[in-house]
């Protein structure tokens, strides 16, 4: 099913109340609405690292168990 734009937004919204992320404004260069940017904080680049470890060390895991079971 997958995520919809809403829900994107809503999980926006929220690293941003957590400081992970920060949103800006930009222009639009044809004529509409100016579009919102977002760019990792410095603290979002440290929750990054830390799941991305985390995530990693899973996967780890989860292939070893692949490898047990196609034996």
């Amino acid at each position: 099913q997958g995520m919809n734009a809403s829900m994107v937004y809503r999980m926006l919204a929220r690293m941003e109340r957590f400081e992970w992320i920060q949103s800006s404004l930009e222009e639009s260069e044809k004529t509409g609405p100016a579009r919102k940017s977002y760019q990792l904080t410095n603290e979002g680049k440290e929750i990054l690292k830390h799941w991305t470890e985390k995530l990693e060390l899973q996967r780890e895991k989860i292939d070893q168990m692949i490898q047990r079971a196609k034996k």
